[in-house]
């Protein structure tokens, strides 16, 4: 396995490795997703983030669900952690699964979470959450450019109960 495949160059060759995620993901090559997985390694953040996106939204490794959980917590990368939340409401979509939500919402209101991450925690929790499509949209509409002040708290403070 040369090291394009395996994710670990010297060099952030990013648009050729971005370029191998999306065929992978285009063609549902599923026997190589260990080479997708190894690029979740990659120093690049724009081949982890393709790689996360391609494995679990593209491919359906919702196994990976824990990794996803270990990527919001610990990559340096907003936007690849961002990721991550997407990836996680969308392995429990429309679950209403109590344990996620919680574990969404109490990083919502928590202060340290930058504002990128609560952009992409209240719509993961949304989805969780069991709404209805129109309901869904309704909640995230007009929003514009998250703030703050995006996050229904009321809404959110419903669908916990």
């Amino acid at each position: 396995m040369n090291n394009l495949q395996n994710g670990k160059s010297d060099v952030c060759n990013y648009k050729q490795k971005i370029d191998l995620v999306n065929s992978i993901s285009r063609n549902h090559e599923r026997e190589r997703v260990p080479e997708l997985e190894a690029m979740l390694e990659d120093r690049c953040a724009l081949v982890r983030e393709a790689a996360l996106q391609a494995l679990v939204l593209d491919l359906g490794q919702s196994h990976l669900e824990s990794r996803c959980w270990q990527i919001l917590e610990d990559d340096e990368d907003e936007e690849v952690r961002a990721m991550a939340v997407n990836c996680i409401g969308s392995i429990h979509h429309n679950s209403r699964d109590s344990d996620i939500m919680s574990r969404l919402y109490e990083m919502m209101k928590n202060d340290n979470i930058s504002t990128r991450i609560k952009a992409a925690l209240y719509p993961a929790f949304l989805r969780v959450s069991g709404l209805s499509l129109l309901e869904w949209l309704d909640a995230v509409s007009g929003q514009g450019e998250f703030s703050e002040g995006s996050i229904d708290w009321s809404l959110v403070e419903k669908l916990m109960k």
